[in-house]
């Protein structure tokens, strides 16, 4: 099974046209959390079709629902960390914080 798209035509998801997010009201933790949302899916996103993996096949590596992978990939929704780091297993990514700039 092959990708419909190459991953590195998915954009940041914050610049999707359809979304994920289309108030942020000027709070900066809102803003944070969304750019975070967005950066998560287009990693997830983009290391899952490399794989040439379905959302159906990483949901089974990760041991969650598809739905729950299509939501990650959205930047819709914030997900439980433990479903995150699930994820990023799965996928042999790593998840870090770092200092901001």
């Amino acid at each position: 099974m092959s990708p419909t798209r190459p991953p590195n035509a998915y954009g940041r998801a914050d610049q999707w046209p359809e979304g994920p997010f289309t108030r942020l009201e000027n709070d900066a933790a809102l803003l944070a959390a969304v750019k975070m949302a967005a950066s998560i899916a287009v990693e997830v996103r983009t290391a899952r079709t490399r794989r040439y993996w379905s959302q159906d096949d990483l949901a089974k590596h990760a041991g969650v629902s598809k739905y729950t992978i299509s939501r990650l990939e959205s930047g819709g929704t914030w997900s439980d960390l433990r479903v995150v780091l699930r994820v990023c297993a799965a996928l042999d990514l790593q998840l870090s914080v770092a200092p901001s700039t």
